[in-house]
């Protein structure tokens, strides 16, 4: 015997029970013995499951079962459970199966673990060769598990058989038992194909070496040596259609598919112009073969049994079809072939008529598969390049193991799965064939004879299908003969429609005619649907009956109009024991088939009702004095494969009061069949005993570590019980064991031998400490203002935040405290907490101080100042007292002009800012100088008028004359003037005398005052009277002319000084010219205009106000309320603010606000900022005339007035009010 099985372990097994032998007195070794059965299988299915099943089975067991059946008869065991102990070569609990009584070596199974060897068992079913088996079942004191439960009955049916090449033998295996062995020939040079005929008995094999096809006997039946049915041949793929009894082939050499009776009598080549052909599969009573051909392209095809109709299903790379593809076969119900392509790796499928071609799997890629076949449960496939034959499960879930039953050889190529049994009729079709009787679809068939003067191929049907182009190519076997001519070729494509094909043939000399057509019709490829395909379903019957009639509703379909419905078993059949498969086929007009399939099981009910949920064993002890407990447990339930089963005894009932001490519980359930099962458990009730009383259990502890760390060794006090006499304590976790990140729960269990358990639970938890401090109550901002000037910082005080952490709090800083002084301005308060895993939190809050908004105060502020230079003077140095302020702390101040500097003929402002540089607060010190040409002579006011003195004596010549001096003024030097001619009263003798005053100011403009001095004598004028009086009317009528012409200067004097004084105050000075109402400028301009807008409001004159402009107005005005200063933009962000600037008006007050405006000095301008600059500066962007408001509502316009500046822009809105009579 071959077979390769794990005979070491099978040694184990006869050691051990030879041990068991020799030292039997010794129980606790070789374990119970009670467990032996003598059991008689009959057909009808029994249950033998392990001790204590579904419970775990006992230690140290040794059970020996024997089952015996009728003689010819198998026996089957249906495994439904299988659970041992796992273990290498079983050597530890294990179940071993054999195949006789007698103890010969005929293992059939050595299994453990729960998993079954799957290749040879793959439902659970296990069938011995014979009529008898040995089960023993071992266990050890080790593991144990549920054990196992099966079904025994003895059967009579065939069985199934691999039959497998493997060079120069012939292999097989029994499908469900461990038989095997193998045939070989002298003869035998390299047996590549195989398969088996079980109606006959005979063995096929294809020998490519010795280039033949032989038949020997492989059950006994027929010849023993083997036959040569057929030579010369090449032969590769290999099938028997057993229903036609026809062997079909793939010939390698001629490149042909061919076709023999099973005798070899007949012979005939059927196609003959293949690339490469490779497998070849038959479907028996279809008329149909399939076959690979391995060209280029690799192809798959289907043609009539007799070689015609060829139709490629499937070709390509894409439909998986590459390099080798020797491996096909083909599930007969389904219609669906299989295909493996070593080259690729990987299996397809595709159905009869090329529709539905599917990838399944890529599993192949290590393997080099050459013949396959299929069963209800496996693909099963040789393997050449490893020697073994593969198994994977049909639905691909399980991929091996692989069988090796020879270690000599590693060659298996073919392969073929017959039933030892087939109860079909040989045909007789072709009563009157001289020849080979060829099967054709629709049941035809076609007589071919083996030496034909001219075989013309048949008359083709083909189709295309619905929706495609209407053209088919069509193959056929070409006439034998040579061929002349032919209107169509094989492989051409023919149109919808008869077509038809004629041969000239030259046949034994002479031209023969071949005629036949090709008839190509359009076909629906939708096959039909089952409305109410019946499901698979379950009979049983009672004990001593065998069979069962069954029905199911009546098969529908939904568009049934041409359909035949085919079925394999009608409803109402007699049924028996077992399981059978009900086919039912619709087939249209068009052959689309459609397949409804179920299994009808019909089982013998000698099974016990099954009763779940038997409760174990109950202990339970009395919680305080007393005999009696009430015990409940869950009340088991009852099912039966048939029926509803119901309870037949209960001798106690949960919720049951039970004495101390044990009491033995029995359920007993019965089917409608008489079958009974029963469960059993016992309760026992212990006398009331205090359990232990824990003294000091923990509470959980919950423990931080840093991050970073997974772990930490924790410990607590050891827990000890009130009365620690006969208590034992044990715990699942030490105090001091290392814990680790999480929860995790320590029990500790005090128990004595005679009182309950104690229970002490508390849990540990490790926790990473990534959470920082919490710190509540943290201040919101605070803002506090001061209430004077002088303050410059405050106390500020608040709640200081708390801080709480998880683990405790390492480091607590704050900065500042409270109760810390706070300078104006924002302070930054910050706490900051750090825990012992340096966690870090903070809080921050911010402290604002606003001090008191007060701008500086000057004290003495220049007013306006004016200064008097010579003519032929340009400038003058101008002084003033310092500037200085109240509260002078910490002020910045800065002059536009400093004291002592040079000032220009003109009007200048002179600028001094005060700033608070804590507030930013300014103010402004503004005044102008102003510095004037003096060519005005002083002003002599109170000339005498002309004196005339009248002597009293004759005697008198002189008098002396006295007179009020005249004074003198100046509009630069005031009274201080110099006197250059200044007669004083003096004697005067008689006659006109001229008396002339002058004065001279500092800047050399001189006046003068001029009058007469007359003094008249007595005798004179006595003596002389008339001539004194032509005299008087003379010198008078002569010095009326002077004084006349001397008034007539003056008023001319004055009228110029008005004038010029007038111009002077009224227009500015010359080089102020070319700015002046937007007037050109030179190169000697000054940097840039003064621009003035002014803003004019309508006043009412006051009553009693000249109209002249001039005239002294009443008192000055105030400004209307809502006058404000205009806003001030600069693009160049120099502006320095706006400062209100007042002119008395003789209307009103005229506001102006400048903006002054900071340039950065041309280049090219000297260091004078006076001294005149190049180019003209254009105003700069943004600069917009001011807004202008008024509470009056009698604002009219503003307008721009242009004037010259030394330094840039300076924007005034000036706002001139008109006063109208009240």
């Amino acid at each position: 015997m071959e077979l390769i099985v794990d005979m070491a372990s099978r040694t184990k097994v006869i050691m051990f029970h030879l041990l068991c032998f020799l030292i039997g007195f010794v129980g606790v070794v070789c374990g119970q013995t009670d467990c032996d059965h003598e059991l008689i299988a009959t057909n009808i299915s029994a249950t033998l499951t392990s001790p204590n099943f579904p419970s775990n089975y006992p230690d140290n067991l040794r059970c020996v079962i024997h089952i015996r059946s009728p003689t010819g008869s198998r026996i089957e065991l249906n495994f439904t459970t299988f659970e041992l102990e796992d273990s290498v070569d079983c050597a530890k609990d294990s179940l071993v199966i054999d195949n006789a009584i007698d103890g010969g070596d005929r293992l059939l199974l050595h299994s453990c673990g729960t998993t079954w060897i799957w290749p040879r068992f793959p439902d659970g079913l296990v069938e011995t060769s014979g009529s008898e088996a040995t089960i023993v079942f071992v266990t050890d004191s080790s593991v144990s598990a549920r054990g196992f439960s099966f079904e025994y009955r003895y059967i009579q049916t065939p069985q199934e058989v691999l039959f497998f090449t493997a060079e120069t033998r012939i292999r097989f295996i029994y499908r469900r038992n461990a038989r095997n062995g193998y045939f070989d020939e002298t003869s035998m040079m390299n047996v590549s194909a195989v398969d088996f005929d079980p109606t006959s008995g005979f063995l096929f094999y294809g020998d490519s070496g010795a280039r033949q096809i032989s038949r020997r006997n492989a059950l006994g039946t027929a010849p023993s040596a083997s036959e040569v049915i057929v030579t010369d041949v090449d032969p590769f793929g290999f099938r028997l259609d057993i229903a036609s009894r026809l062997l079909y082939w793939t010939d390698a050499t001629l490149r042909t598919v061919s076709v023999t009776d099973l005798d070899g009598t007949h012979r005939s080549n059927i196609i003959s112009d293949l690339d490469h052909p490779g497998a070849i599969v038959v479907e028996p009573y279809k008329g149909y073969i399939y076959y690979t051909d391995m060209g280029s392209p690799v192809k798959l095809e289907r043609a009539d049994g007799d070689g015609g109709n060829r139709v490629i299903l499937a070709q390509g790379l894409g439909q998986g079809l590459y390099g080798t593809t020797t491996a096909l076969a083909m599930d007969l119900e389904d219609r669906v072939l299989y295909w493996i392509d070593s080259s690729l790796g990987r299996l397809y499928s595709v159905r009869y008529d090329g529709s539905g071609p599917q990838f399944l799997s890529s599993a192949y890629t290590d393997e080099n598969p050459f013949a396959l076949v299929i069963d209800s449960y496996a693909f099963i496939f040789t393997d050449p390049t490893f020697g073994r034959l593969r198994f994977d499960s049909r639905d691909l879930t399980v991929h091996g193991p692989s069988l090796k039953l020879n270690r000599g050889s590693t060659y298996y190529k073919g392969l073929t799965l017959r039933s030892l049994a087939y109860t079909g009729e040989e045909p007789n079709v072709c009563p009157n064939c001289n020849g080979l009787c060829l099967p054709k679809p629709n049941d035809q068939y076609r007589c071919v004879t083996d030496d034909p003067a001219v075989v013309c191929p048949d008359n083709i049907d083909t189709y295309f299908n619905s929706g495609q182009f209407p053209s088919v190519q069509v193959t056929w076997a070409e006439p034998a003969g040579i061929v002349v001519s032919s209107s169509k070729d094989s492989g051409d494509f023919f149109p919808e429609g008869v077509t038809t094909v004629t041969y000239f043939l030259l046949v034994n000399g002479a031209i023969e005619t071949c005629t036949f057509t090709v008839t190509v019709t359009e076909r629906d490829t939708t096959p039909p649907v089952f409305v109410n395909c019946p499901t698979s379903r379950e009979v049983w019957v009672g004990p001593g009956q065998t069979s069962s009639r069954v029905t199911w509703d009546t098969v529908r379909l939904q568009d049934p109009n041409d359909v035949i419905l085919s079925t394999s078993v009608p409803s109402g059949s007699v049924f028996y024991l077992g399981t059978m498969a009900v086919t039912i086929l619709a087939t249209d007009n068009d052959s689309n088939v459609a397949t409804c399939r179920f299994t009808v099981t019909v089982r013998a009910d000698s099974q016990p009702p099954i009763i779940r949920g038997c409760p174990s064993d109950i202990t339970v002890g009395l919680s305080s004095p007393g005999t009696e407990l009430t015990v409940f447990w869950v009340e088991p339930t009852i099912t039966d494969n048939f029926g509803t089963p119901s309870w037949v005894v209960r001798t106690k009932r949960s919720g049951s009061e039970f004495p101390v001490g044990e009491t033995v519980v029995t359920y007993v359930a019965r089917d409608s069949f008489g079958n009974t099962a029963q469960c059993v458990f016992r309760v026992t009730v212990t006398a009331y005993e205090a359990p232990p009383v824990f003294r000091n259990c923990p509470v959980p502890i919950t423990v931080w570590i840093a991050p970073g760390t997974t772990s930490k060794r924790i410990t607590w006090d050891t827990i000890t019980v009130e009365d620690p006499n006969g208590v034992m304590i044990r715990s699942t976790i030490d105090s001091g064991s290392q814990f680790y990140v999480g929860t995790e729960s320590v029990h500790v269990e005090a128990f004595s031998s005679n009182s309950d358990s104690a229970w002490c639970n508390f849990t540990v938890t490790i926790r990473v400490d990534d959470i920082p401090p919490a710190i509540s109550q943290c201040p919101a901002n605070i803002t506090i203002d001061l209430t004077r000037s002088s303050e410059r910082d405050v106390v500020v005080t608040w709640v200081v935040p708390s801080v709480t952490d998880n683990v405790g709090v390492a480091d607590w800083t704050e900065e500042p405290i409270p109760g810390t002084r706070f300078p104006i301005g924002t302070s930054e308060v910050t706490y900051t907490a750090t825990d012992d895993f340096n966690n870090l939190a903070s809080c921050t809050f911010y402290v604002t101080v606003n001090g008191v908004v007060v701008p500086p105060v000057f004290r003495n502020c220049p007013g306006p100042m004016m200064a008097w230079i010579g003519p032929e003077e340009t400038t003058k140095r101008v002084l003033w007292d310092t500037i200085t302020l109240d509260d002078p702390k910490d002020i910045i101040v800065s002059s536009s002009l400093q004291s002592g500097s040079e000032f220009f003929v003109g009007t200048e402002t002179v600028y001094v800012e005060a700033t608070d540089p804590s507030s930013l607060i300014r103010a402004w010190c503004n005044f102008t100088v102003t510095i004037r040409v003096d060519d005005i002579p002083p002003v002599i006011s109170q000339c005498p008028a002309n004196i005339t003195i009248s002597l009293v004596g004759k005697s008198e010549k002189e008098t002396v004359v006295n007179w009020a001096e005249p004074e003198a003024t100046d509009n630069s030097d005031g009274e201080n003037v110099l006197w250059m001619d200044s007669p004083s009263p003096r004697s005067f003798s008689v006659g006109t005398s001229k008396v002339t005053y002058t004065v001279r100011d500092s800047f050399n403009n001189v006046a003068s005052c001029t009058f007469y001095v007359t003094v008249e004598g007595d005798e004179d004028r006595k003596g002389d009277k008339d001539k004194d009086v032509g005299i008087v009317v003379g010198a008078a009528a002569g010095g009326g002319v002077a004084v006349l012409l001397l008034l007539l200067i003056i008023v001319i004097l004055v009228l110029i000084f008005r004038r010029r004084r007038r111009r002077a105050q009224d227009d500015p000075p010359a080089y102020w010219q070319p700015y002046r109402r937007g007037g050109a400028g030179t190169a000697n301009d000054a940097y840039d205009d003064t621009s003035i807008y002014e803003s004019q409001i309508d006043y009412e004159k006051p009553a009693g106000v000249a109209e002249s402009p001039r005239q002294p107005r009443p008192a000055a005005r105030k400004p209307l309320p809502g006058v404000e200063p205009p806003a001030a933009t600069d693009e160049s962000k120099n502006m320095r603010g706006i400062e209100p600037t007042d002119f008395g008006g003789s209307y009103g007050p005229v506001h102006v606000y400048e903006s002054q405006i900071d340039f950065e000095e041309p280049a090219g301008v000297a260091g004078s900022p006076r001294q005149p600059g190049p180019a003209a500066r254009k105003p700069p962007p943004g600069v917009e005339p001011p807004a202008a408001t008024d509470e009056s509502k009698n604002i009219k316009d503003i307008e721009p007035m242009d004037f010259g500046g030394s330094y840039g822009h300076v924007h005034k809105g000036s706002v001139k009010p008109l006063i109208q009579n009240d």
